[in-house]
C-alpha cells in the first residue's frame, strides 16, 4: 500500500500557496525560507546518494542467485525479521497517513487557512522526520536487503522534501506553473521509488 497519495499533493500546494500569512514580517519570510530551502537542499543531497544506492540495488537483484537451501532458508529469516521491524513502526507510519488524508480532507472540503499550513509545518514534517529517523536504526544484516531498505528510505525523504517545497510555496504565495511542475515531479519521484522499492521486495526471496 502507498504511504501517501502522492498524486494528490500538487492541489495541497497550489491552495496552500493562496493562505500564506500577509502579515507576517518579511524579514521572518526571508529567514524561513533560507531555512526551508537548505532543508529541501539537504534532503536533496541524502536523495541522491540513496539514489545511487538504488541503481546498486537493482544490478544486485539481477545478478544475485541463491540456489541453495540454506541461503534460501537464510534469506527467508532476513525478510521476517524486516518485516517485524517494519511492521513495529506501523502506528507511526498509519499516524502520519492518518494525518495526511485529514489535510487532504479539509482542502477538498474548501477549509484552506493558516492553521492548516501550520498544521504541516508543526505536525506532519516532524513526524515524517522522526520516522525516517526510526527507519534509519533499523540494523539489516543482509546487504541485499539494507539496499532495498535503503530506496524506502529515499522515497520517504523526498517525501519530505514535497512537504518542505510545499511550505516554502505558501511562504511566497507562489501557485505558478513553475512550481507546480516541480511538485508533480517530485510527487512522480516518490512512486518511482515506492514501485521500485515494493517490486525489489517481492523480488528478494524469488532471487
Amino acid at each position: 500500500m502507498k504511504k501517501i497519495i502522492v498524486s494528490l499533493c500538487a492541489a495541497l500546494i497550489f491552495l496552500f500557496a493562496g493562505c500564506s500569512d500577509d502579515n507576517k514580517p518579511q524579514d521572518t519570510l526571508v529567514s524561513e525560507n533560507e531555512a526551508l530551502k537548505q532543508e529541501i537542499e539537504s534532503l536533496k543531497t541524502a536523495a541522491a546518494e540513496s539514489a545511487e544506492i538504488a541503481s546498486e540495488a537493482d544490478t544486485a537483484a539481477q545478478d544475485t542467485t541463491d540456489s541453495s537451501a540454506i541461503e534460501t532458508l537464510s534469506k527467508q529469516s532476513n525478510y521476517s525479521d524486516y518485516e517485524t521491524a517494519i511492521d513495529s513502526l506501523s502506528q507511526d507510519k498509519n499516524s502520519i497517513n492518518d494525518l495526511y488524508s485529514s489535510i487532504l480532507g479539509d482542502l477538498m472540503s474548501g477549509s484552506v487557512d493558516l492553521t492548516l499550513v501550520d498544521k504541516v509545518r508543526t505536525e506532519l514534517v516532524p513526524q515524517t522526520e522522526d520516522y525516517i529517523n526510526s527507519l534509519k536504526q533499523i540494523s539489516i544484516a543482509d546487504e541485499q536487503l539494507q539496499f532495498i531498505h535503503d530506496i524506502y528510505i529515499s522515497s520517504w525523504n523526498t517525501q519530505l522534501i514535497l512537504f518542505n517545497t510545499a511550505l516554502l510555496a505558501a511562504n511566497n504565495r507562489d501557485k505558478s506553473d513553475a512550481m507546480l511542475n516541480i511538485i508533480m515531479s517530485i510527487s512522480n519521484e516518490v512512486k518511482d521509488l515506492d514501485d521500485n522499492y515494493e517490486n525489489l521486495l517481492s523480488e528478494y526471496l524469488q532471487n
